[in-house]
């Protein structure tokens, strides 16, 4: 179920990128996720972000 959340995750985040400008911050993004999800799931995608983030700046 996790590797499945964090494939979601990862396409609904380059969905939004794709579509957003590109002044906007990842954390942008990413609240705008979480805005689309319901407040039971932000705690799990808090962590997926947090791991998300360091992937991206490895």
């Amino acid at each position: 179920v996790c590797s499945e959340v964090v494939t979601h995750v990862g396409d609904v985040a380059k969905a939004l990128v794709s579509q957003t400008e590109q002044s906007e911050t990842l954390l942008q993004v990413i609240d705008k996720c979480w805005a689309t999800h319901t407040h039971h799931m932000v705690c799990s995608m808090g962590h997926t972000a947090k791991t998300t983030l360091k992937y991206l700046d490895a």
